[in-house]
């Protein structure tokens, strides 16, 4: 898809997603079974052929909301948007890890994530974007979509 050096010397140049390209879905921690923990799940999809490359995408999730990281304005960034971008780690993960990053932090999930995320058809590659103790984040690519499976653990 790409790695840390492109996503650092391309990421500002990436153009909005398309009016309707992007998929939200979003749980609050009041989807979870201990809504205390302040868990959120996000995830955003959209059609690989709206996007000239990953990175693209990537960026445009980013921009659809908090739960993406920092909202991102390109070459206007704040430098703490800018440090949340570049620190991703863009590490290649096969679907085996992506299945388990899924299971590990959608286990006390209420209501199940989308079918597209628990069964990703067509898979063909996938990146670790961050792995912290509170932000973790992949982004997928399958035969037809890119998507961005983001955990987020707040105060």
């Amino acid at each position: 898809m790409f790695d840390r050096s492109h996503l650092i010397a391309h990421w500002r140049q990436a153009p909005p997603a398309p009016a309707g390209a992007l998929d939200l879905v979003e749980f609050g921690p009041g989807d979870f079974s201990q809504p205390a923990s302040g868990q959120a799940i996000g995830v955003v999809r959209g059609e690989r052929a709206k996007f000239a490359e990953p990175l693209h995408f990537w960026i445009a999730a980013q921009r659809a909301g908090e739960r993406f990281g920092a909202r991102v304005d390109g070459a206007q960034a704040h430098p703490g948007e800018t440090r949340y971008i570049e620190a991703a780690l863009c590490q290649p993960i096969d679907r085996a890890v992506f299945a388990r990053i899924v299971g590990e932090y959608a286990a006390m999930l209420r209501a199940p994530l989308p079918a597209f995320v628990r069964e990703p058809e067509g898979w063909r590659r996938g990146l670790r974007m961050y792995q912290q103790f509170n932000d973790v984040a992949a982004l997928v690519e399958t035969d037809r979509h890119y998507f961005v499976f983001a955990w987020t653990l707040s105060g």
